[in-house]
């Protein structure tokens, strides 16, 4: 039912409704705005980065898959850290298996970005547990880094 057809609400209820929803669009555009400029924050090079998994296996592959592109700086300590990647990985069917990550601020703990899932679905590999983790890294370093970074890594 549509509350903003004539007979439905009065023209002061219309206005109110009308007033709301654009107050509600203009505060998710600014918080947006924000959002974009910590998402430039933290994808620029040298950001210290501690990483975190359900998986010890995942979390020492992330590491090592960080630590060789040299974009981020990987840390052993949270204090130390500007951002937590954090990365969820589960297996779906058999040797199928799905991860999700996501970057939260090292010292408020508010979550900054979260990746789309990515699967080995589409993938033939025997190393599921390697691949979905490249598959994840792959996706943040197109999206996030590429995107937001001043410096990016890719030569244009």
């Amino acid at each position: 039912m549509n509350v903003l057809k004539k007979g439905y609400a009065s023209p002061a209820k219309k206005l109110v409704l009308s007033n709301l929803l654009l107050f509600s669009l203009s505060a998710a555009m600014a918080n947006d705005g924000q959002n974009q400029e910590r998402l430039k924050q933290i994808s620029q090079k040298g950001t210290k980065v501690y990483v975190t998994a359900n998986e010890d296996y995942t979390q020492d592959f992330v590491k090592t898959l960080l630590k060789n592109k040299e974009h981020w700086q990987v840390v052993e300590n949270k204090s130390e850290a500007d951002i937590v990647f954090d990365v969820k990985s589960r297996y779906i069917f058999l040797n199928d298996k799905s991860a999700l990550g996501t970057v939260y601020d090292a010292r408020t703990g508010e979550k900054i970005y979260t990746t789309k899932r990515v699967n080995t679905l589409a993938r033939f590999t025997f190393q599921t547990r390697k691949g979905v983790v490249r598959k994840l890294i792959r996706k943040v370093d197109n999206h996030l880094i590429e995107q937001y970074s001043d410096n990016n890594t890719k030569a244009g």
